[in-house]
């Protein structure tokens, strides 16, 4: 007689994490995800015009004090987004220095373009 392989029906995690939108486990599991609201695709957009952003100013901005210095203020701009209620006067102020400091950089500019817009929607700023 054969013996049967035993069947894992568990998650077993050694080392690192687990990240994810969704998990399901065990016999007839399922994960469906059914919200997916307004909110959520302003974050996805933000998100993908930050990190287009990032990368153009990195590949861009030569001068790396001015890089640095623009790496923080983005930063600091995306902190500040990520709060339950961000200071528009502060986030304002951060976005009018991005584009003081990279706006006149054509190959940056096209990247801050869209990320000013979706910042300013989800900030709430004219």
């Amino acid at each position: 007689m054969t013996k049967q392989p035993q069947r894992n029906e568990g998650i077993i995690i050694s080392g690192g994490e687990l990240n994810a939108q969704q998990v399901s486990v065990g016999r007839g599991a399922r994960a469906v995800q059914t919200i997916h609201n307004a909110a959520t695709q302003q974050d996805e957009t933000v998100a993908t015009a930050l990190k287009e952003l990032t990368e153009s100013i990195q590949q861009y901005l030569n001068d790396q004090s001015k890089q640095d210095e623009t790496l923080e203020m983005l930063a600091s701009l995306a902190e500040e987004m990520k709060k339950e209620t961000p200071n528009k006067t502060i986030s304002s102020s951060l976005l009018k220095g991005l584009e003081e400091s990279v706006g006149h950089i054509t190959a940056i500019a096209v990247k801050l373009a869209p990320f000013v817009m979706a910042a300013r929607a989800t900030l709430g700023i004219p």
